[in-house]
Order: C-alpha cells, then structure tokens, then sequence
C-alpha cells in the first residue's frame, strides 16, 4: 500500500523538477522568449490586433502569424504538462487501489463471518436426530 508520506514526497518531486525546468527556461533568454510566444499564441488566435503602437509614434510593433514556437519550447511545455498529470494520476489511481483494498477486506470478513455461520447451521442440523426440529440460536445483527 502507498502511505500518504509516499504520495506527499513523488507531488514534490514532480513539483522540484517543474520548477527546475522554470529556472533553466529562464536563464535562457531566447528558450523562455521562445516560451512565451508559444504561450502567447492563443491570444493571437482569439483575435488580437496584427499591429500596436507603443505611446511614441517611433516605435510600432507587428505580430507575425508565421512565428512557430521551436521544438525545444514546444516539448519541454509539452514534457512539463505531461508530468504534472501522470503525478496527479498516479495519486488519484493509488488512492483508488487503497479504497479497493479496504473494501475487499470488508468483504472478506463478511464471507468469513458468513462461513461460521453456515458451519454451526450444519453442525446443528446433523446433531439432530431425524424427524426432530432443530432449534437455531438466535441471530446476532450485524450493523
């Protein structure tokens, strides 16, 4: 069984390692320009205007559509997305396997608490001699 330590410590190693990746993005001024536009394509898609102009008429910024994010940009967005929800499933499915586990084992004391039941049903039923009546003990309820 995995223990809530065990959970708590693989959220913060996936956790270590997303903010490793930040850092090195970012020491990288061209990786994490690069990042932010594939970041910032979605703006453009929605609508954005193609050109802006700064307060100073001098200086007028265009927006190509053309500008695809490198691959190093695009896997290492990808790669972090993709690590950050196998921890999360692999949380969730431990979780689930643990609930599964306690309630098989619910279960199987029922089946054994049933089994004794059945065993001196028998056993009072073969003490009796033919044609008599047998008499059962009362039943326990079970909450």
């Amino acid at each position: 069984m995995v223990t809530r330590a065990q959970l708590q410590q693989d959220r913060d190693t996936v956790r270590a390692d997303i903010e490793r990746r930040r850092i090195e993005r970012e020491s990288d001024p061209l990786a994490f320009d690069d990042w932010c536009r594939s970041e910032c394509s979605d703006a453009r898609a929605i609508g954005a205007s193609p050109v802006s102009e700064n307060e100073s008429a001098a200086v007028i910024y265009r927006t190509c559509e053309n500008n695809q994010p490198t691959a190093t940009a695009a896997a290492a967005v990808s790669a972090e997305a993709v690590s950050e929800a196998m921890a999360e499933l692999i949380a969730h499915e431990r979780g689930e396997r643990e609930q599964l586990q306690r309630e098989i084992t619910t279960l199987r004391e029922t089946v054994a608490e049933l089994r004794g039941k059945l065993d001196l049903a028998v056993e009072i039923i073969r003490g009796s001699k033919t044609g008599e009546v047998a008499t059962l003990p009362k039943p326990r309820h079970v909450a």
